[in-house]
């Protein structure tokens, strides 16, 4: 068993990044291509509960951070209204602290997904992730649709 472990941690891995990548694309959520990243388009922030645009205005005067509990330092340091603020400004800081955050977000993912695998409880653990995921579509006025 202890030899086919890497390779269930690898596969477990794998697909908990289909399943999320294939998410982000469906929820037309699909900017996080490395082109899309290097060309400085990404605005979304990835959560444990779904994506946020931070160029929404409903951000605006958010003073808390891209993901309450994340130790990364986009987090530590500056709040999602002042992230806002560098996108719309077109201040390049803005995106890399969005990127800087998506990145913790996938790693600590992933880390968490190995955990998992090694306990012998995996579905157990994307089920949960899986459940409290949800997408962000809101209509102009800030409603969520039905």
């Amino acid at each position: 068993m202890k030899r086919f472990l890497p390779w269930l941690i690898v596969i477990g891995t794998l697909l908990l990044i289909a399943f999320v990548v294939r998410h982000l694309r469906t929820s037309s959520a699909a900017t996080y291509q490395t082109a899309n990243v290097t060309r400085g388009q990404i605005t979304q922030a990835v959560t444990a509960t779904g994506t946020l645009n931070l160029k929404n205005a409903e951000f605006a005067r958010d003073k808390n951070p891209i993901e309450p509990g994340c130790a990364c330092p986009a987090c530590r340091e500056y709040s999602r209204g002042y992230i806002r603020h560098l996108v719309k400004a077109e201040e390049i800081l803005g995106l890399r602290l969005i990127t800087l955050h998506n990145l913790h977000f996938y790693l600590e993912l992933m880390r968490q997904a190995r955990n998992a695998i090694e306990g012998g409880c995996f579905n157990e653990f994307r089920s949960g992730f899986v459940s409290a995921y949800k997408t962000r579509n809101t209509d102009l006025l800030g409603e969520t649709p039905a």
